[in-house]
């Protein structure tokens, strides 16, 4: 429901009031949007296919200026400059969030929460944190992902790919963070310290004792409960173990 509807689709994101649906929907299937532009989109798919097609890969597209744009990514044209600092984009609206950064400006504003954005499909993005929409489906188990990034990620676990190389051991790995926290098993660097007793760690988080682990024995946190019996621990570990007693 939505408390109050902007009528100006331009000033939708200053809207002072809190807008917890989609206002923009499809005639053709009732899929809704939060802006005008990704519906308008979104309708090419229901009005004639994709049409403009590249002529070095074949890929093919609903609108010819995303073909013109996708083209670049082949002959690496970078036509669009920054007046201030001779930084070339190969997109217009690459170049037109660059520019923010110049003056500080962040034009596009969550209706929810007020966080600020650069850029529009940053903004749609983190609109999904709020309506928890997983638009992004694996073909081959149906799992579904907020961002088309970690159905990429995903993806992987399927074919085995593993893109990402250690450039010292030559291990290889499926997502570009995890060769991150493998590379310091190789420099030893443990850049993680606690602010009460000065002890290093290689994680912030994830293992039991590393650094967020490893502070609950100063404060005595115990985060981890039981449904069953209220029993309270420090490490979610030591709950699954006590879990097991109920068995």
């Amino acid at each position: 429901m939505i408390d109050k509807v902007c009528e100006d689709d331009d000033k939708q994101l200053e809207c002072s009031e809190k807008e917890t649906s989609k206002p923009f929907s499809c005639s053709a299937c009732s899929k809704t949007f939060f802006f005008k532009q990704s519906l308008r989109t979104h309708m090419t798919k229901h009005v004639g296919g994709k049409p403009f097609s590249c002529s070095t890969c074949g890929k093919t597209f609903a609108q010819k200026i995303s073909m013109e744009s996708h083209v670049r990514t082949h002959s690496g044209e970078k036509p669009f400059v920054c007046l201030l600092c001779d930084k070339t984009f190969s997109q217009s609206p690459h170049l037109e969030s660059h520019m923010r950064t110049h003056n500080g400006e962040k034009a596009l504003v969550c209706s929810l929460c007020n966080k600020t954005f650069y850029q529009r499909g940053h903004l749609e993005s983190h609109m999904r944190t709020h309506t928890g929409e997983k638009p992004f489906l694996c073909s081959l188990c149906g799992k579904t992902f907020a961002q088309k990034a970690h159905l990429r990620s995903h993806a992987r676990t399927h074919d085995g790919e593993k893109p990402f190389a250690c450039s010292v051991c030559g291990s290889t790995f499926s997502r570009k963070e995890t060769v991150k926290s493998h590379m310091i098993i190789h420099t030893g660097e443990k850049p993680f310290s606690c602010s009460l007793c000065e002890k290093t760690f290689f994680f912030k988080q994830n293992w039991r004792g590393h650094l967020e682990s490893h502070v609950r024995t100063h404060t005595g946190e115990k985060p981890f409960s039981c449904s069953i019996c209220g029993g309270s621990y420090a490490h979610r570990s030591s709950l699954a173990a006590h879990m097991q007693t109920h068995d």
